[in-house]
C-alpha cells in the first residue's frame, strides 16, 4: 500500500447541517464517504465506499479503518487491495467534522484507477499532472427538493472566480442561481437530464454544460449526482461538479495544430471515419471527398526568408483555406506544408472542382510576409467516392499519391486518384529506399557530355551529368530517379557532389585548354538555399579555378517561381565571375521583359524543340524565335539533344552555333573526356566568339 501526497482544497459539507440531513447527503453522494472517529474506528460508510473498498457495512462499521488517513488539507493516493483480489487506486481527502457530537474525520474516497491508468499512457509530465489534478477540484452540492435550498461547497466560488465578487454576488441558495449561470444553450438539456432522473428513468444525473465565470467567460463542467428517496419520493439531489477546463484544453491540444489552430491529423481521421461510415450507410445519397493539399515552393520560403516567415505563410494559408469551405467541411494541417480537406456531403463532381479551384485561387494570391510579397501555389490530390468504401487512412494515402502526381506536372495543378497510381506509388517508395541506399554506398557518378561548335565540331566545354550506377539495373540517367531524389531531399547533397567534382575536373581541363568551361545543373532546392553563392565560392576556391571556368544551368521554372530571390542569387554568382544559363528554355512562361531584366548569360533550347526540327516547321519557328531573342539580348544559345546530321544542319541554317547531343558524343567519364580533349587539334584563333 503506497501513498503520494500533494496539496488539495477539500471542503466538507459543514457542521451546521443536522446529522440526518448530512447522512442523507453522504448516502446520495456518488463518491465514497467514510467517517472515522478519534480512535480510528469506522462510524459510517456510504454505499459508494462499500463498493469501492469491496466490503459491506458489517465488515467496516466498528472496525479500525485500514487505510492510512491523509493529512488534513492534503490529498493522498493509495493502492488498495480489495478482499476479492482486485487492486484499485483510491484518492483520499480528509476533513474535520462532528459526528454525533464527537470530533471525527470525514474521508472522501475517489476511485481513480482508470484515471491513473490513463496517466501512465501519457508521455508528457505536464499532461499527467493536468489529468491527476482533475479529481481534486470538485464542487460538492446538495439540493433540498422540498425547500428548494441549494448548498455548494466553497470550491464553487473558487471555480467561478466569485471569491472577490462575493460582496456583490448573492450566495448560491437556490437552483435558480445555478441555472442563471448556465449557458443559455445548455439550460434546456440540463433541465431535461434532471427531470428524467427524478422520474426514475436514469440511475443518476450526468450532464456536461457551461457555467459563466465572474469574468464573463464560460467554463465547461461535468455535473454528477443522484436523488435521495423518502417513501419512494425524491427529497434530495446531491452530487459533484467537475471543472473540465483542463481536460478540454488537453483535448484541444491533442486534436489541433498549435501554429494554425486547424485540426490535426488525428482530428481529421476521426471526422473522416465518421463521414465514411455515413457515406456507406446512405449508399449514394451522401458523398465524401478528400483533398490533399501541398504548398509549392514552401521550402524555398523557409530557406530564403527564415522559419518565422514560413510560419507566417502557413498561418495565412490556413485561414484562406478555412474561409473557402462550407460550415460542415473540415480543413486540417497534417504537418509541414501539407493540409487535408474533408468535403463532407458534396452534391456532385462540379462542386468538388469548384472547391478545389477556389482553394488554389485563394492560395495563389500574394502573401505579405514582413516587407516582402511572397507567392505560392498549391498542388492538390483528390479522392472521389468510388464504391470501394475506403477507411480514413487509405483515403488520405490515396489523396497523397494523387497530390504527388499533380506536383510532378508542375506547381498549381490537381490530380484525381486512380487505382493505377497505387502501383506507381509502391514503385516510387521502392525507388526512394533504393535511392537512399545508393547515396550511402556512393553509387552516384558524374559523366560529361561535350558541348561543341556545330560548324567544326570543336569541343568548347562539357555538361556534368548525374548518373546512378544501380547494382541491378545498370547505369541510369537522371530522368529515371530525379523526381524521387527531389522528394526525398537527396537531390541537394548529390547536386553539391556533382558541382565539387566538376570544379576539380575543370581545373585539370583548363590546363589543356584555357577556354574550356564545365556546365553544371543546379537543382531547385540547391538554388533556393540562402548560402548558395557562398558554397559556389568555396567550390571555386577549393578547386583553384576561376569563375569563368564554371557555368551554372538553372531551370526556367525555379527562376520564374521567385523572381526577386532568383535575381539576387544570379547577381551573387556573377560577382564570382560565374556565368548562368536558363535551362530547358521554351517550356515555361518566361516573358521578354523578364529575360531582359534577369542577369543571365545564355539559353539552352529544350530538346523537345530539336526532336522534330527536320520535319516540323513549327519547331523550327520556335528555335528561330529563341535564337533571335538570344541575339537581341546578347545571350549565348545552346541546342540540346541533337541526334542527327539533319538536325545539326538545320540548326546551323537557323544561326545556332553551339550544341550537344549523341550525334557528337555520348556522356563520357572524366578519363574519356580528357582523352577527347588531348586528341582535339588546336583551335583556329577567332573561330568561335561566345555571346
Amino acid at each position: 500500500m503506497t501513498s503520494s501526497v500533494g496539496s488539495s482544497n477539500v471542503s466538507p459539507l459543514g457542521d451546521q447541517r443536522s446529522d440526518s440531513d448530512f447522512r442523507a447527503a453522504l448516502i446520495a453522494t456518488i463518491d465514497g464517504m467514510v467517517v472515522v472517529d478519534g480512535a480510528g474506528m469506522v462510524r459510517f460508510a456510504n454505499p459508494a465506499a462499500e463498493t469501492l473498498l469491496g466490503q459491506d457495512s458489517g465488515a467496516l462499521l466498528g472496525h479500525p479503518f485500514r487505510l492510512p488517513l491523509a493529512t488534513r488539507g492534503q490529498v493522498a493516493e493509495l493502492d488498495v487491495l480489495r478482499p476479492d483480489g482486485a487492486q484499485v487506486v483510491v484518492e483520499m481527502h480528509i476533513g474535520a467534522m462532528t459526528w454525533q457530537g464527537e470530533k471525527a474525520e470525514l474521508a472522501t474516497l475517489l476511485d481513480i484507477t482508470s484515471r491513473k491508468k490513463a496517466e501512465n499512457e501519457l508521455r508528457s509530465s505536464e499532461e499527467r499532472y493536468a489529468l491527476a489534478s482533475r479529481g481534486a477540484n470538485d464542487v460538492l452540492w446538495d439540493l433540498d427538493l422540498n425547500t428548494g435550498h441549494l448548498y455548494t461547497s466553497a470550491r464553487w466560488d473558487d471555480m467561478l472566480g466569485l471569491a472577490t465578487e462575493r460582496m456583490s454576488e448573492p450566495p448560491v441558495s437556490s437552483m435558480g442561481h445555478w441555472i442563471g449561470r448556465v449557458h443559455p444553450r445548455d439550460v434546456s438539456s440540463f433541465d431535461a437530464e434532471v427531470e428524467r432522473h427524478l422520474r426514475g428513468e436514469t440511475d443518476r444525473v450526468k450532464h456536461e454544460h457551461r457555467l459563466r465565470h465572474a469574468d464573463g467567460s464560460y467554463i465547461p463542467v461535468l455535473v454528477r449526482g443522484a436523488a435521495v428517496y423518502d417513501h419512494e419520493r425524491p427529497v434530495r439531489l446531491a452530487g459533484s461538479i467537475t471543472d473540465l477546463t483542463a481536460a478540454h484544453e488537453l483535448r484541444y491540444q491533442a486534436f489541433h495544430d498549435g501554429l494554425t489552430g486547424l485540426g490535426n491529423r488525428t482530428l481529421f481521421l476521426e471526422h473522416l471515419k465518421t463521414a465514411l461510415s455515413r457515406e456507406k450507410r446512405l449508399e449514394g445519397d451522401y458523398q465524401v471527398v478528400v483533398l490533399f493539399v501541398d504548398l509549392d515552393r514552401f521550402k524555398s520560403v523557409n530557406d530564403s526568408l527564415g522559419h518565422d516567415a514560413g510560419d507566417r505563410l502557413l498561418t495565412i494559408v490556413a485561414g484562406r483555406m478555412k474561409d473557402c469551405l462550407r460550415r460542415n467541411d473540415l480543413c486540417a494541417r497534417l504537418g509541414g506544408d501539407e493540409f487535408a480537406v474533408l468535403l463532407d456531403g458534396v452534391a456532385d463532381s462540379q462542386a468538388v472542382l469548384t472547391a478545389t479551384l477556389r482553394i488554389q485561387e485563394e492560395i495563389a494570391h500574394p502573401i505579405q510576409v514582413g516587407d516582402q510579397s511572397v507567392y505560392t501555389t498549391a498542388s492538390i490530390g483528390i479522392v472521389l467516392p468510388d464504391g470501394q468504401h475506403l477507411d480514413g487512412e487509405e483515403a488520405l494515402r490515396h489523396a497523397d499519391i494523387a497530390m504527388y502526381r499533380a506536383k510532378a506536372r508542375g506547381p498549381g495543378n490537381f490530380e484525381i486518384f486512380e487505382r493505377s497510381m497505387h502501383q506507381k506509388a509502391v514503385e516510387g517508395l521502392r525507388l526512394h529506399s533504393e535511392l537512399q541506399g545508393g547515396v550511402e554506398r556512393s553509387e552516384f557518378i558524374v559523366r560529361y557530355q561535350p558541348i561543341v561548335d556545330l560548324v567544326d565540331g570543336h569541343v568548347t566545354g562539357f555538361e556534368a551529368l548525374l548518373r546512378w550506377r544501380h547494382p541491378e539495373r545498370g547505369i541510369l540517367d537522371a530522368e529515371s530517379f530525379i523526381e524521387a531524389a527531389e522528394q526525398t531531399g537527396a537531390i541537394t547533397p548529390l547536386s553539391w557532389r556533382i558541382l565539387t567534382s566538376a570544379c576539380r575536373q575543370a581545373k585539370a581541363w583548363t590546363a589543356l585548354d584555357a577556354s574550356i568551361r564545365v556546365s553544371v545543373n543546379v537543382s531547385n532546392h540547391q538554388f533556393m538555399q540562402r548560402d548558395f553563392a557562398d558554397q559556389i565560392a568555396v567550390a571555386l576556391q577549393d578547386s583553384g579555378i576561376a569563375g569563368s571556368a564554371l557555368q551554372l544551368e538553372i531551370t526556367e521554372r525555379v527562376i520564374i517561381d521567385d523572381y526577386t530571390f532568383s535575381t539576387r542569387q544570379l547577381e551573387r554568382c556573377h560577382a564570382l565571375g560565374v556565368d548562368t544559363v536558363m535551362d530547358d528554355f521554351g517550356t515555361g512562361q518566361s516573358s521578354l521583359m523578364t529575360l531582359r531584366k534577369l542577369p543571365i548569360d545564355g539559353l539552352k533550347v529544350d530538346r523537345s524543340f530539336i526532336a522534330g526540327l527536320e520535319f516540323n516547321d513549327e519547331g523550327a519557328e520556335v528555335v528561330e524565335a529563341i535564337l533571335a531573342l538570344g541575339q537581341s539580348l546578347r545571350l549565348e544559345v545552346v541546342a540540346e539533344g541533337i541526334e542527327s546530321a539533319g538536325q545539326r544542319a538545320r540548326l546551323i541554317d537557323l544561326g545556332c552555333r553551339v550544341g550537344q547531343g549523341h550525334l557528337f558524343e555520348r556522356a563520357l567519364d572524366s578519363q574519356e573526356a580528357t582523352i577527347l580533349l588531348e586528341q582535339q587539334p588546336p583551335r583556329t584563333p577567332g573561330a568561335l566568339v561566345r555571346g
